[in-house]
């Protein structure tokens, strides 16, 4: 594993690193994190944020159906215990966290701004509705695995 800060900072993803990585994005030092496999670029944990109000994702395979991201704000002491947990490759992290789909959401808030689940008849594929980070950052970090071969 590796751990991309910015899209130009490689560092081991050691515990301590992480602390630090998620210590300066919650002050705004860095914009975003990538922790990544190194032979497999489509099985990653991607975080973004500041002020303990991060947005976390993960992919765990190569079609878009295996991208998910977190529904609930995340804080920087939850998104050090996922990303270590990712590190050490403990699926606790998915435990964490309700997980959504990018590819076919199965969750809407209500009234309440509560989640609740999308009934199966209502549920449609969001594929090519991407957020703009998530794109951005899939192409910073393309472009940075291509450029270390």
């Amino acid at each position: 594993m590796s751990l991309l800060i910015n899209g130009e900072k490689r560092v081991a993803p050691t515990e301590q690193n992480i602390v630090n990585a998620v210590k300066d994005l919650n002050s705004g030092t860095f914009e975003f994190i990538i922790l990544e496999h190194p032979s497999c670029p489509e099985f990653f944990m991607q975080t973004t944020g500041q002020n303990d109000d991060f947005q976390l994702e993960y992919k765990d395979g190569e079609s878009d159906k295996d991208h998910y991201y977190a529904l609930e704000t995340v804080t920087s002491q939850e998104l050090i215990k996922a990303l270590v947990a990712y590190k050490n490759e403990d699926e606790q992290f998915k435990q964490l966290f309700t997980w959504d789909s990018l590819w076919k959401p199965q969750y809407k808030k209500n009234k309440n701004g509560e989640f609740e689940k999308i009934p199966p008849s209502e549920q449609k594929s969001s594929k090519g509705c991407m957020s703009v980070l998530l794109v951005i950052m899939t192409v910073i970090a393309s472009v940075f695995f291509m450029t270390m071969f």
